[in-house]
């Protein structure tokens, strides 16, 4: 049994060695190779790793990337599929000086761009172009077709060659991709002419970049070669509130020194200023220098520093650099600064005045509402307004009671407004009246309602919640549902809703108590409410009180005030002459008249006589 397990595992050795390029000549070197239980894991390990670039030494390169699909990305834990979130830093100076000037906590343009936290396991997708040069450290993957067949990777050795079976080194320090094709193709058809190349980069090098200065974190980082300057930031944690985005310095190996102005890339869809880091550099990012802001109405809020050696700035130009193409009509343009004792002061400006570094630029906007409106709340099937320019017809307004609701109290609504003294109209007369004369003038408007206004329709239980407070309120005991379940569903909550129509009653009532209107008593206690020039001859509600069968006849007192005079006028009438079309009776403003009950007068007498 022995002997069979240690064949079964002399053939595994075999078969082993034969993948890893190591090949057992005897049977000593196998012995040798059970009794050295390192030397066979290592083996083992190097077979299962076949087809992989795996170099230990010489001059470090990137890692290999894993090639991962949709599919699969998201299920590793690994993996970061979106840019980890700026880290928070402490505000900087510039930052608090300009929150005090402002008001506004305000960030420097760009700082999150370059400050994004970076992971170990984070890879940089840099794009390897035809313009890529070939360095000790690159990794190459290599297919040669013909008399000679080789499918490998290569690294680029020290001194800049690369070694492949029976062929002699290759210089390819400084070479394209595309050139080492050429190169390698000349060498195989000089004996085979059907031969063919495929050359590839595999794995970019590392290169050294020390990075100093202005920077969260300076220190010397490795990262892949033809790494954008604008993503290597992130490995020290970005420019620091003292440095600056417009004044970076790349400085390569042959002291040739550029100047990187970030605000290129930031303002340019193409990428602007973002040179590729191909070889070991050095990058020194420099001061901050002068700053403005823009605040108020604009699109991106905000400190920007000004180009190298400018202390000033064209207003228009901060607007542009803020994404601030529009300036409303009516916003006012201003320059908020210190003056001499320190203190915060502002002075107007327009788009071809200049600012000074240390100052900044303020949009004020102030929000306004639409006025040519007229709103129409209460009893309607739904609140609404239209934008008018000038009077508008009530019975169009309303599309001849179409938009109310069937418990609309239609001979009682309340007119108000910022411009003009709140009244009150019977919506009936109102419609009888442009009725009749649209059948003589079609175009006539009847009544018009001015714009700016709001016309508040009374439901019948906010009339007898008005009736039985003595015209104190509007509110019934709860929510008058009439309304609710005659509406839309509301987008809100019913609170809100409720809230909303709590609002509109609030200012109708407060518009009620100020207007004049008629009011009619019955034994002192308010009975109705008419709206001024309604015609006694007819109105529903006081033919109603007049012939109830408890009201006494012969008696009822009519008082109206004499705006000239300032005085009350009292008439005794009866109830019939009310109703006598020849006295043709028009109530006007304030107007008030008051019925006595039967019992009420008999209760007076008793009390007379028993006096």
């Amino acid at each position: 049994m022995k002997f069979i397990k240690v064949n079964s595992i002399l053939l595994v050795i075999m078969f082993l060695g034969m993948t890893s390029g190591v090949f057992a000549q005897n049977l000593n070197m196998q012995t040798q190779l059970l009794q050295n239980r390192e030397l066979l894991q290592n083996l083992q390990n190097s077979a299962t790793n076949d087809g992989q670039a795996n170099f230990e030494s010489g001059v470090p390169s990137a890692k290999t990337p894993e090639i991962r699909n949709t599919d699969n990305l998201e299920r590793q834990n690994d993996t970061i599929s979106t840019s980890n979130k700026a880290l928070e830093t402490v505000e900087s100076v510039t930052e608090n000086y300009f929150r005090i000037l402002t008001g506004n906590k305000l960030s420097m343009y760009g700082s999150n761009e370059f400050s994004q936290d970076q992971d170990d396991s984070l890879l940089f997708f840099n794009t390897f172009g035809p313009e890529y040069r070939l360095a000790p450290g690159d990794v190459l993957q290599i297919n040669l077709r013909g008399f000679l067949e080789v499918d490998e990777v290569q690294k680029v050795s020290r001194n800049g060659t690369l070694t492949l079976p029976s062929l002699p080194p290759i210089k390819v320090l400084g070479l394209t991709t595309e050139s080492v094709e050429r190169k390698l193709l000349e060498l195989l058809r000089l004996g085979d002419a059907s031969a063919t190349v495929y050359v590839s980069l595999d794995t970019g090098r590392l290169v050294a970049v020390q990075i100093s200065g202005e920077v969260q974190h300076p220190r010397t980082v490795a990262i892949p070669a033809y790494t954008p300057l604008s993503r290597v930031l992130a490995y020290v944690g970005g420019v620091s509130g003292a440095g600056s985005l417009r004044n970076i310095s790349l400085i390569s190996n042959d002291s040739f020194s550029q100047q990187i102005d970030l605000y290129d890339f930031l303002k340019n869809p193409l990428g602007g200023a973002d040179p590729v880091i191909s070889d070991s550099s050095r990058i020194f990012v420099g001061d901050i220098g002068g700053t403005v802001a823009a605040t108020g109405f604009v699109s991106r809020p905000g400190i920007y520093e000004l180009a190298t050696g400018q202390n000033r700035i064209k207003v228009k130009a901060l607007l542009k650099l803020s994404a601030t193409n529009m300036i409303p009509p009516g916003a006012v343009l201003e320059i908020l600064y210190f003056d001499e004792d320190g203190m915060a002061s502002a002075r107007a400006t327009t788009p071809d005045s200049e600012l000074n570094a240390g100052e900044a630029l303020n949009l004020r906007f102030i929000n306004t509402r639409n006025t040519k409106v007229i709103s129409v709340r209460g009893a309607v099937v739904d609140p609404f307004e239209i934008n008018v320019n000038k009077s508008y017809s009530l019975i169009d307004l309303l599309k001849g009671g179409s938009v109310l609701t069937k418990e609309a109290e239609l001979s009682l609504a309340i007119i108000h407004g910022p411009n003009f003294d709140p009244y009150i109209i019977d919506i009936n007369e109102a419609f009888s009246s442009a009725s009749g004369l649209r059948k003589t003038i079609p175009t006539a408007l009847g009544l018009e309602i001015q714009p700016n206004s709001t016309i508040y329709i009374l439901s019948r239980s906010e009339y007898r919640a008005l009736i039985e407070s003595g015209g104190k309120q509007l509110k019934t005991d709860g929510l008058d549902q009439t309304i609710f379940n005659e509406r839309q569903p509301p987008v809100v909550s019913q609170t809100e809703f409720e809230k909303e129509i709590y609002l509109d009653q609030e200012a109708a009532l407060a518009s009620f108590l100020v207007s004049k209107k008629v009011n009619v008593y019955l034994d002192g206690k308010l009975n109705v409410v008419l709206a001024p020039n309604t015609k006694a001859v007819g109105e529903p509600k006081l033919v109603s009180l007049a012939t109830g069968f408890n009201v006494y006849p012969l008696y009822v007192g009519f008082n109206r005030y004499d705006d000239k005079t300032r005085s009350w006028s009292y008439l005794q009438l009866k109830a019939s002459d009310l109703f006598d079309k020849n006295r043709n009776i028009i109530f006007e403003q304030n107007d008030q008249l008051n019925f006595y009950s039967t019992d009420f007068i008999n209760q007076l007498c008793s009390e007379i006589v028993s006096a």
